[in-house]
């Protein structure tokens, strides 16, 4: 499934199917392609069902070690953000699951050690 035209998330998310094997979880997606016009769903990450609808409205990629989100102005008018100031041009995934956004003193971690798995019980602060 490749992305076409610049618009055609919401298609491709309307394609995609959240569930899990586990209660309370769902599969969010993980894109990949070097250009907008070549992104394509290649994977997915966990999180919990009550963070999804908020998190399932931006591309995520995979980065080396972490799953984030390239803050463009797409994704942060699809989060009903404005622009940002100069300095961060990715939200990691597991840091917005734990609220810890731009907070440099905190760090996250996940305790399973897998980066894929973006559950609550799988994070904690450290």
């Amino acid at each position: 499934m490749w992305i076409k035209k610049k618009d055609n998330f919401e298609e491709l998310m309307s394609t995609w199917n959240p569930d899990s094997h586990r209660g309370g979880v769902k599969r969010l997606p993980i894109f990949a392609g070097q250009k907008y016009s070549e992104r394509r769903i290649a994977g997915f990450t966990y999180v919990d069902e009550q963070v999804y609808s908020c998190w399932s409205k931006v591309m995520w990629i995979k980065a080396k070690r972490y799953v984030k989100c390239p803050l463009s102005e797409r994704n942060m008018h699809r989060l009903g953000l404005g622009k940002l100031e100069k300095g961060n041009q990715y939200l990691i995934l597991h840091r917005a699951v734990l609220g810890l956004g731009d907070i440099r003193d905190l760090q996250g971690d996940h305790i399973n050690s897998l980066p894929l798995d973006n559950r609550k019980i799988n994070l904690r602060v450290c």
